[in-house]
């Protein structure tokens, strides 16, 4: 139980570091170093490796070592051209099987960031990640899910990425569609929650375009 303690320990931690890319593409994974810094030893460390190579953030080469996947330009555009014809599905299927509470919760938090002045562009980027995850387990389709939360680690990677790079007024107007989508689903208007997000998610993929 311990080891398998450690183990999750181990993943939890580098996976958020991946993440986050304070582990940025192409670095190296040391596992003597891991093991020193989380007060673990060796085994736990590498099987959080192993995992982290399944779930596709982590590449494994023999004789060379562990290293944090690329993001090449054919990667984010396989990844937006999948969440297109998914999510949008995701935000039409969210509009039958809505979680009313935490659709009130995410409309009370982006409602707050329009009125403050200046914004919590932080607070923006993880209520944003809340958002695409609460319109995929709207769905209650196991496998979309399982699938959708894989593609997630991608695009979370690629938010905190560029993130950075994006204008307060992009954002905002982020913001706006995802409200707008929000509205759609507590009307039970999947067409229009369909429409606004494949909309949503290509403005973005083109922003991504221009800053690559």
């Amino acid at each position: 139980m311990q080891v398998h303690s450690y183990k999750e320990k181990a993943f939890r931690v580098i996976r958020r570091e991946i993440l986050s890319n304070r582990l940025t593409p192409g670095q190296s994974l040391n596992e003597r170093s891991l093991s020193k810094r989380l007060k673990v030893s060796k085994t736990p460390i590498r099987e959080a490796i192993q995992l982290l190579h399944q779930k596709g953030l982590v590449d494994i080469i023999p004789q060379k070592g562990a290293f944090v996947t690329q993001i090449s330009i054919n990667d984010i555009r396989e990844i937006m051209q999948i969440r297109e014809a998914l999510e949008s599905f995701a935000a039409r299927a969210a509009a039958s099987f809505r979680d009313t509470n935490e659709l009130h919760d995410l409309e009370n938090e982006f409602d707050t960031f329009a009125k403050v002045s200046p914004r919590d562009y932080d607070a923006i980027l993880e209520t944003g990640k809340r958002f695409h995850r609460f319109i995929v387990y709207s769905t209650r389709n196991k496998r979309l899910i399982n699938f959708l939360d894989c593609l997630n680690d991608q695009m979370d990677r690629i938010r905190s990425f560029f993130y950075v790079n994006l204008s307060h007024d992009f954002i905002d107007q982020t913001v706006e569609e995802h409200v707008k989508i929000l509205k759609a689903i507590r009307s039970a208007d999947g067409e229009n929650a369909q429409k606004i997000m494949r909309s949503h998610i290509n403005k973005y993929w083109e922003k991504l375009k221009e800053l690559l």
